[in-house]
């Protein structure tokens, strides 16, 4: 918490606050051991705080906690398809940020030359910022989230029978329909012919 020019309080409140570093987990070491800290570092939304003298076995072990819970909360973000409303226990930061990511993917969906380049850029990050957020938060690159994106669309589309599956394949960025149907098996397990109802 002790630091020149910023202390960690200061340091943890500008990485939860700002929309490229939000996701990174943060733990607060000191040697300030009253409670009262402990609860302004919690506050200022560090994910954990150990006091000085530590274990270091303990912190190996709080790393690999937080890691875990990361790990889980992938896990399940990368099975939900993609127009399932967020999680509301999600953080406010994350929230605006796929909300943002789903209006611009929305707004080039059907864009088969749509660049992961323009994708961060339309979102306000580099494109490595975007793969690593995303990454984060989903366990899928920028391009990954982009294709499950226009195939989660395409699933919705036949499912209402909104074209035949070419129509849909172009409808939603691919370039062939064949390459479409191999994408669709790998992400569903199934062709979009046996989705057909």
């Amino acid at each position: 918490i002790m630091m020149p020019k910023m202390d960690g309080y200061e340091l943890t409140r500008i990485l939860k606050n700002d929309e490229k570093t939000s996701h990174i987990p943060i733990i607060l070491l000191t040697a300030r051991s009253e409670h009262e800290y402990k609860l302004q570092g919690l506050a200022t939304g560090a994910d954990d705080y150990i006091m000085k003298p530590f274990d270091s076995k303990e912190l190996q072990i709080r790393i690999k906690n937080l890691i875990r819970i990361r790990r889980k909360l992938q896990e399940k973000y990368s099975k939900q398809e993609y127009f399932a409303r967020p999680e509301e226990n999600m953080n406010s930061l994350d929230l605006k940020f796929i909300n943002k990511v789903k209006e611009v993917i929305e707004k080039h969906l059907a864009e088969e030359k749509f660049s992961i380049v323009e994708f961060g850029r339309e979102v306000g990050m580099s494109r490595g910022q975007l793969h690593r957020k995303l990454k984060a938060i989903y366990g899928k690159s920028a391009s990954k989230f982009l294709r499950s994106a226009r195939l989660s669309k395409a699933k919705l589309m036949i499912k209402e029978k909104k074209g035949n599956i070419s129509e849909i394949a172009y409808s939603v960025g691919f370039a062939s329909p064949s390459y479409f149907t191999k994408c669709f098996k790998e992400e569903y397990g199934y062709p979009p012919n046996d989705f057909v109802i």
